[in-house]
């Protein structure tokens, strides 16, 4: 059976039901559907997924900060300047050809292009109105809307998250903690003792070579994989960091022989 890496638990707040990350205001009922009340079960026509209300204020209030949306709903005249000065004024003449009343929201879709960047706030609030006012794309709109609040809502947490997931997994190629990283070197010390003295005048990308097959060798006889991290093995680069290290401590070994 197929689920989420996570399952919380369900939370009902008032008119609201939560699971994890996903949060919805519900309706009474879905027309055709009996709500069930011993599984707490419901359909997703009852869920309040948009509100033009608030979709069409936020898009407001952050092309208002931006300087492209006047208090009254209206296009800066700086807006419009840019976009005669990029594109002509015919720009404006075809806006209003195209889409009547709402030649506004279309401009904003071509400043998005013009002058945000891509996924940045500014970017999302311009095409929103347009999908909204210009296309009545309600799909693509409730598509974006949502992922729009997923970014305010869990983005900069999410961000940490898979940089510590990837802090962890670099951590890991190059040989993890200190005690794995040691338990590693003994091992292939042990091994390289014992193979490298067959090998005739070898350089240092055959001895890298022959490490690594000793230490696919070693993985395909226990449990437990020493030389992987996360299903993948050990990068070159740690097999290089060993090997200096290897030569180091055995010519140290050497010397103090002699």
């Amino acid at each position: 059976m197929l689920e989420f890496p996570e399952q919380p638990e369900l939370e009902t707040v008032s008119s609201y039901l939560r699971s994890g990350v996903a949060l919805h205001e519900l309706a009474d009922v879905a027309p055709g559907v009996e709500p069930d009340q011993k599984s707490n079960g419901i359909s997703a026509r009852q869920l309040k997924i948009f509100a033009s209300d608030e979709f069409l204020s936020e898009c407001m209030r952050v092309l208002e900060a931006h300087g492209w949306m006047k208090p009254d709903f209206r296009l800066t005249d700086t807006l419009l300047d840019q976009l005669i000065e990029a594109l002509g004024s015919e720009t404006l003449s075809d806006a209003h050809a195209r889409y009547g009343e709402n030649w506004d929201a279309y401009l904003l879709e071509i400043a998005a292009v013009r002058f945000a960047r891509p996924f940045s706030r500014r970017w999302y609030a311009a095409n929103m109105y347009s999908l909204y006012y210009a296309h009545q794309d309600d799909f693509r709109l409730g598509y974006l809307w949502s992922e729009y609040q997923a970014k305010m809502r869990h983005e900069s947490s999410a961000l940490k998250h898979e940089q510590f997931v990837q802090k962890n997994r670099e951590s890991g190629k190059k040989g993890g903690q200190g005690w794995k990283k040691a338990e590693r070197y003994a091992v292939l010390d042990r091994l390289a003792d014992a193979e490298f003295t067959k090998l005739r005048y070898p350089g240092d990308k055959e001895l890298r070579k022959c490490a690594q097959r000793l230490a696919r060798q070693h993985d395909a006889k226990v449990e437990d994989k020493l030389f992987v991290q996360n299903g993948i093995d050990l990068s070159l680069k740690w097999f290089d960091e060993w090997l200096a290290d290897y030569r180091t401590r055995k010519r140290l070994e050497t010397q103090t022989v002699k």
